[in-house]
């Protein structure tokens, strides 16, 4: 580890209207901005003008070079029990369609690679109890484990299956060789570490995706490590350490 970051990244607060001039200029079809949602209630702090004109800005820039806009509004306002397993279903049948098409008519002559890139948390066990430790195995499940069994095994993982049972699409004989080994390679995309807890403590008021998993997750903070009960709020502190364990549970997945 060199203790480099991504603080800077793209830097998109202060490069959008280059970016957005490049957009122009290599014909793309679609791009995406997600914008942090203004609070429906009053703000102690009051609202971040500066953010609010800098979305502005982009807004009149997109305009300004032809860009034609719409909001991609309501998608998480319906069933949560079940849309995330379809949306996550058919974008794995998206790419895996994708790779075979780019496989079977351009890789030869292109030697180009077919990836796709995943995101996942590390999560540790809030206690040394088996039912925290079995929280830490579902989360990943839930997380990792959701897209990676699919593209390795074919499959969801069984966690999935028996916690989700029938709201969890089912691949056919065929998509599910579609979907297997459709990459060359995986990218992995790390930001933070969370406690892990099993759900069997605290009340499961809904059944959603953040509750099939029977795990609730807590924002792991060096204080938090002594004594999670002392902590209150969600205080953020992302961890090399996390990515390392991350990655050393890699082969249990894919062999």
């Amino acid at each position: 580890m060199d203790n480099s970051n991504g603080d800077v990244a793209i830097d998109f607060y202060h490069r959008h209207k280059e970016d957005i001039k490049f957009l122009k200029y290599m014909g793309m079809d679609a791009s995406r901005i997600k914008n942090s949602k203004l609070s429906d209630g009053s703000l102690s702090g009051g609202i971040n003008r500066e953010g609010i004109n800098f979305y502005n800005n982009v807004i009149d820039d997109l305009l300004t070079n032809d860009a034609v806009l719409f909001e991609f509004v309501e998608c998480g306002r319906d069933n949560s029990s079940t849309e995330p397993y379809l949306c996550v279903h058919h974008q794995l049948l998206v790419h895996a369609t994708a790779a075979k098409l780019y496989r079977d008519k351009y890789q030869v002559f292109q030697k180009g690679l077919i990836g796709i890139t995943l995101v996942s948390h590390w999560f540790v066990p809030c206690s040394n109890t088996k039912e925290d430790e079995d929280a830490v195995s579902h989360s990943l499940d839930f997380m990792f484990g959701w897209f990676i069994d699919p593209l390795t095994q074919g499959d969801y993982p069984f966690t999935m299956r028996a916690l989700v049972e029938d709201r969890l699409s089912k691949f056919s004989t065929e998509q599910s060789q579609l979907v297997k080994s459709s990459f060359d390679f995986i990218g992995l995309n790390y930001y933070i570490t969370y406690f892990a807890i099993s759900i069997s403590l605290l009340s499961r008021v809904d059944v959603s995706y953040h509750s099939d998993s029977h795990a609730y997750k807590l924002v792991y903070t060096e204080e938090l490590s002594y004594n999670w009960h002392t902590v209150s709020g969600y205080m953020q502190l992302e961890l090399y350490e996390g990515f390392e364990d991350l990655r050393l549970v890699i082969p249990n997945f894919t062999n």
